[in-house]
């Protein structure tokens, strides 16, 4: 979940959405803009209130596709804990 802390949602369970849009500007290069929502609570399924509270993140980045793989350069927030980190990756996860 992009603006947050792994630590912060392990407690909970949770329902996560995440929309991608990605634009190819040259060859290889790649801007894309990341928003992902989710449903926390201890167990969201008992109680039927599948779109309250929601949680949100968003991520602007940039990428390149090398001969090791996809070079990747985010930098994400949250409006909820209004905290934000760079993120970075190079070549594939497995």
């Amino acid at each position: 979940m992009y603006g947050y802390e792994f630590s912060e949602l392990g407690t909970h369970s949770f329902l996560k959405s995440e929309f991608t849009f990605r634009y190819q500007f040259l060859e290889k290069n790649y801007f894309s803009f990341i928003a992902n929502y989710a449903r926390l609570n201890s167990n969201f399924l008992k109680d039927r209130k599948f779109f309250k509270p929601i949680k949100s993140g968003y991520a602007l980045g940039y990428s390149f596709d090398s001969f090791v793989g996809p070079l990747e350069l985010k930098f994400s927030w949250s409006p909820d804990t209004k905290t934000s980190a760079i993120l970075f990756n190079l070549g594939y996860w497995f």
